[in-house]
C-alpha cells in the first residue's frame, strides 16, 4: 500500500540533477525578486498614505481597518522576499536544487511549481506536521471562557 504522502523517491522522480542548468531558475527566481520589490513598494506607500492627518481637529475614528491588513501583507512579501533571495544565493553557490533537510535532489516539476522552495515536497510536508503537531499555547480569553 502506497503512504498518502510523497517520498523522497517521489520527489526525485523528475530527475532534476545538481549537474542541470539553472540559468533559467535564477532568471525566474531574479524577476519573482523584482516583482516582490514592486510589491512590497506598494504596499508600503499604500499603508503610510493610510496613516492619520497630522490635525488634531480631525475626530474621525483611528486606525482604519486597512492597516493591519496592509501591514501582514508587507510582512508577508518581505518573508517571500527572504526566500527568494535565499534561492538565489543557493543558484551561486551551486547547491539550487537540492533539498535543505535530506540532500537529496528536489524534484523539477516541484521547483517549477515554487521555485524559491527549500526542500522537497517529503521534507517540506514532514515539517509543516511537526509544525501542526506542536500545541499551541491558548490565550487568556479561551481560557478564562473554557472555565
Amino acid at each position: 500500500m502506497k503512504a498518502p504522502w510523497p517520498s523522497h523517491r517521489d520527489c526525485i522522480g523528475a530527475s532534476f540533477t545538481p549537474a542541470m542548468d539553472t540559468g533559467g531558475y535564477r532568471a525566474s527566481l531574479e524577476e519573482l525578486w523584482r516583482q516582490k520589490v514592486d510589491q512590497i513598494v506598494v504596499l508600503s506607500i499604500a499603508y503610510h498614505d493610510d496613516q492619520p492627518p497630522d490635525s488634531a481637529a480631525d475626530s474621525s475614528p483611528w486606525p482604519p481597518r486597512t492597516d493591519a491588513r496592509l501591514m501582514r501583507r508587507v510582512l508577508q512579501a518581505h518573508e517571500d522576499l527572504a526566500f527568494i533571495e535565499d534561492a538565489i544565493d543557493r543558484v551561486k553557490a551551486g547547491t539550487y536544487g537540492i533539498c535543505g533537510s535530506c540532500d537529496q535532489p528536489i524534484g523539477a516539476a516541484w521547483l517549477t511549481e515554487t521555485p524559491y522552495v527549500r526542500d522537497c515536497p517529503a521534507c517540506s510536508l514532514t515539517q509543516t506536521s511537526l509544525r501542526l503537531a506542536v500545541p499551541r499555547p491558548r490565550s487568556a480569553d479561551s481560557r478564562a471562557s473554557a472555565g
